[in-house]
């Protein structure tokens, strides 16, 4: 059975990969299907898992353990970049926030959505919703700090205006809070794209994956990815099972999102801040290809 949810997400990664090393695309390609999905199919697939979502299920409970674990990952991912590794503190802030944000949408989520359905959907919806806003707000506002001599709330609203993921969550909860009910056809169009966006990203990460030298920065990449995929799981469990007895359900539906790779949207962020993503590749990479098997085994708890 997880076989069967699993295998065909890694298929897609599979066949990008090999794709490249074909020389079918090139890593300018998969920088262009990127885009493709960060101003187009995600911002769709955010609208549509929005104006479905069941709110009224949330387990806050749960969310505020994810977010706390997120917490403790990107205070010391951004504090072991900069006083070891001897980082700027910008790109520090971004491993922060490598080791902070998981490729839930894009990755974890379709996964499940192959295994599971109702409750489980629910409360990975949510960590997706709070993630969008709350991080890329901190993010942004840390950022703009650092780049700008005075920060600004005109300035952060600026940024957050330019990011459509954050526009199209902002965009379905005013939807699900007035009540707005889209004509038909644009409730299919919204539904047709949002398919584009996994599978879209996933084909991405197997070219990225075959152009990203690994062995160069392999010690960091390793020590950074390891906060993410497995200190973070760790934080979640102590703070969500040891400490507040959630239920073992609800300690493996946190534990599916906390083992997640680290998201590609760090290297969105270092596009719009113009900062080196040479030390976020391997990251992004090396945390996906070791979080497949933890992913795996948490399913089969």
């Amino acid at each position: 059975m997880v076989l069967d949810g699993v295998t065909p997400i890694i298929l897609v990664v599979v066949l990008g990969f090999f794709s490249a090393k074909l020389q079918m695309f090139s890593l300018n390609s998969a920088k262009e299907l990127n885009r493709m999905v960060f101003f187009f199919a995600l911002p769709m697939f955010c609208i549509n898992l929005i104006t479905n979502a069941n709110f009224e299920k949330f387990n806050f409970i749960l969310l505020a353990c994810y977010v706390f674990s997120q917490a403790v990952t990107g205070t010391i991912g951004s504090l072991v970049a900069h006083r070891f590794w001897k980082l700027p503190l910008k790109t520090s802030v971004l491993i922060g926030l490598a080791t902070t944000l998981s490729n839930h949408v894009l990755f974890v989520l379709p996964i499940a959505q192959n295994l599971f359905a109702g409750y489980i959907i629910d409360q990975i919806s949510a960590i997706i919703i709070v993630d969008t806003i709350l991080i890329a707000l901190i993010v942004i506002s840390v950022l703009e700090g650092l780049t700008s001599q005075s920060m600004s709330l005109f300035g952060i609203l600026a940024r957050l205006s330019k990011n459509p993921p954050v526009l199209a969550v902002f965009a379905g909860l005013l939807m699900v809070a007035l009540a707005i009910e889209l004509p038909v056809y644009l409730t299919k169009l919204v539904t047709f794209s949002a398919y584009a966006a996994a599978p879209t990203a996933l084909f991405s990460m197997g070219i990225v994956i075959y152009n990203t030298p690994i062995l160069a920065q392999l010690k960091f990449a390793v020590a950074i990815s390891s906060i993410k995929v497995i200190l973070q799981p760790l934080v979640f469990m102590i703070i969500s099972g040891g400490l507040l007895h959630q239920s073992a359900e609800l300690l493996k539906l946190g534990l599916m999102v906390a083992v997640g790779p680290s998201g590609t949207m760090v290297l969105v962020f270092a596009s719009a801040y113009n900062i080196d993503p040479k030390p976020l590749a391997p990251v992004v990479v090396l945390s996906f290809l070791i979080s497949i098997p933890l992913l795996c085994l948490t399913l089969l708890l």
